[in-house]
């Protein structure tokens, strides 16, 4: 006689009390991962640089929606989408041949990009950039957005097959290495040449680094084992790794690519005064997809005051469709797959369904608090770090003078005789004299617009002081954020297993994290004294070259994936927008580049390491021969 199940009945009380504590945990989880890097900037900015932080309202509820949103979206991939991606990567090999397992990788990997949430962040950067100064890059971050996203989704997709294919035959990683470093490095040096493919060659480096986050990777790297599984390429230790190498190099190559087909489209108006000039206007709204976005954009260069307007409801919005047709156009391909490919029935359906709910919620509040959060806070401490070495304006606290008398307005002189106006400012009792503009008189209003202004920390001569910190700053930022990221200390934990304690995990964490912090400070310093990307980026891309070709294999793959867990959906917001206040502020208006310094450096930190401990190793083994022979 069968026996029946019996249900295990939970008071109402007992059941809320652990919904409410496993919750709990996963936020708590998700706030440790955060804390570090946004406690770290908010204390740089208050205590160093001594500036107020703007608009503090709604950075905390971006801030708070990051974590929450981050929190429910990861819950949401264990629960509904790792389960389908794990069972159609053990099962769709034994079913079906090679051609159409790599056709499903080439789709996964497309249509995963697009649920990336680091994805937000191009999409949000657009609005720091300027069509005078980069034309190109404005086009692509405006009118070419989703052209832009789905050239990067479709490198991933490319990437993702050559993967599948290096998965089957078990073929070395060194060769693709090799192909697309060589591959890159004559894309950029093309791009350099060129003035107005120049202006790209950040953004297409950068791209490579949104793409290998919390979807792409768990996913791309469960159906490469059961494909390498399958077809019996399962013995080396380390055969998972250099998917992410992959997913990283291809979309960096089809951004080139898209920006060499576009780049001849593209008028370019050198100036604002040109942009905004009549006989132009038909120039300028090529750079835009619509008429009401260029609309948009010019009344945002006339506003006299930084928008203060929360617009919560409306941004969550906007990214609830986008998550949504990212997320279900994922499962929807799962799950034709899994019905006529593998032919197997959806089990836990109400598991899955679930995790698919919670994944488009978690992704569109991510979205959202990225964008009122994490980005607003990149940018107001790249914006603010200049302080440190020169005098600044804070917009933020601007003040409007009704009917301003010029009665009142004074002079001074400087000690080499030149005559300067001022008047005094009575704010709270206290009188403080502020420099007189002119042009900040409205000629018809009689308005005037005061600017405070924040003298620098370190001025004068010690300018220099002043950039340095800036340098140490960018350093800490990256070490101690690396250091904190759960995903790092998961890969360490997994590669001291597999390469047997020879690689010891808190050795590749501490490994990591110098490469992340040295890639941020010389992020920092090539838009500090603005000094061309190609030349802090190549340089390491060919040492790489034959420091890859005298590690193990092992090395190398673990050398080459460890940089994309330094690129999560934390860290990409708030280093693209530092990065892009930062050369807002000094005058650079290419301001990308920083993402993919970070990226390259720990793939050289790692690289030396690993041929360290392999010659220590060898070196070991020698005497005990030695000892042994004695």
């Amino acid at each position: 006689m069968p026996r029946t199940r019996r249900q295990v009945q939970i008071p109402h009380r007992a059941a809320l009390s652990l919904v409410v504590g496993y919750v709990s945990r996963k936020l708590v989880d998700q706030l440790r991962s955060v804390a570090f890097i946004v406690g770290y900037l908010l204390v740089f900015q208050l205590f160093i640089l001594r500036i107020p932080i703007a608009n503090a309202v709604v950075l905390a509820i971006g801030l708070a929606l990051s974590v929450l949103g981050l929190a429910l979206f990861l819950e949401g991939l264990v629960l509904g989408l790792m389960p389908l991606g794990e069972f159609i990567g053990l099962r769709l090999p034994e079913r079906t041949v090679l051609p159409v397992i790599l056709a499903f990788g080439v789709v996964l990997g497309l249509s995963a990009t697009f649920a990336e949430p680091a994805i937000a962040a191009l999409r949000a950067a657009g609005s720091a950039v300027v069509p005078w100064d980069s034309p190109l890059l404005f086009a692509l971050l405006h009118r070419y957005a989703d052209y832009l996203v789905a050239t990067i989704a479709t490198g991933v997709g490319v990437a993702v097959g050559l993967g599948m294919l290096r998965f089957a035959y078990g073929l070395s990683i060194k060769p693709f290495v090799f192909g697309f470093t060589l591959i890159l490095v004559t894309l950029t040096l093309i791009a350099a040449l060129d003035p107005s493919l120049r202006e790209i060659i950040g953004i297409a480096w950068d791209s490579g680094g949104v793409t290998t986050g919390p979807v792409t990777v768990p996913l791309v790297l469960a159906l490469g084992i059961g494909v390498a599984r399958s077809y019996g390429s399962t013995e080396s230790p380390t055969s998972g790794f250099g998917v992410v190498m992959l997913a990283s190099a291809a979309p960096i190559v089809a951004v080139f690519l898209l920006s060499m087909v576009l780049a001849p489209t593209v008028p370019r108006l050198d100036s604002r005064e040109a942009f905004l000039s009549t006989e132009n206007s038909e120039q300028a709204r090529q750079l835009f997809a619509s008429d009401a976005q260029f609309e948009s954009f010019i009344d945002t260069l006339h506003e006299d005051t930084a928008e203060t307007s929360l617009g919560i409801g409306d941004t969550l919005l906007g990214y609830l469709w986008s998550s949504a047709r990212a997320v279900l156009l994922l499962t929807g391909g799962f799950l034709l797959v899994l019905l006529i490919l593998v032919r197997e029935r959806v089990r836990r359906r109400d598991e899955i369904l679930l995790g698919i709910v919670l994944s488009i919620v978690g992704l569109t509040l991510l979205g959202g608090g990225i964008e009122l959060g994490l980005a607003r806070l990149g940018d107001d401490v790249g914006r603010r770090l200049p302080v440190a070495f020169s005098s600044m304006e804070l917009p933020e606290r601007q003040v409007r003078i009704r009917d301003f008398d010029t009665g009142v307005v004074q002079q001074a002189i400087t000690p080499d005789g030149r005559s300067v106006e001022f008047f005094y400012l009575a704010e709270s009792n206290e009188f403080q004299p502020v420099p007189f503009y002119p042009q900040r008189l409205h000629p018809y209003s009689s308005d005037y617009l005061h600017i405070p202004e924040r003298s620098a920390v370190f001025g004068g001569r010690w300018t220099t002081l002043g950039q340095v910190l800036i340098l140490l700053f960018a350093f800490g930022m990256g070490y101690g954020a690396t250091l904190a990221e759960p995903a790092l200390r998961a890969l360490g934990r997994t590669v001291e297993q597999l390469t047997v304690g020879t690689f010891r995990s808190d050795t590749l964490i501490r490994t990591v994290s110098v490469g992340v912090g040295v890639g941020l400070s010389m992020g920092m310093a090539r838009i500090l004294w603005d000094i061309p990307l190609p030349a802090l980026l190549i340089p390491p891309y060919l040492l790489l070259l034959p420091l890859t070709a005298f590690s193990a294999e092992e090395f190398a793959a673990i050398a080459w994936d460890s940089a994309g867990v330094t690129t999560g959906p934390v860290t990409v917001p708030l280093v693209v927008a530092m990065g892009l206040g930062v050369g807002g502020v000094v005058g650079v208006s290419d301001g990308f580049g920083v993402l993919a310094l970070a990226s390259v450096y720990p793939i050289l930190a790692v690289t030396i390491t690993g041929i360290a401990l392999r010659r220590h190793q060898h070196l070991i083994m020698h005497e005990d021969e030695k000892q042994g022979t004695a």
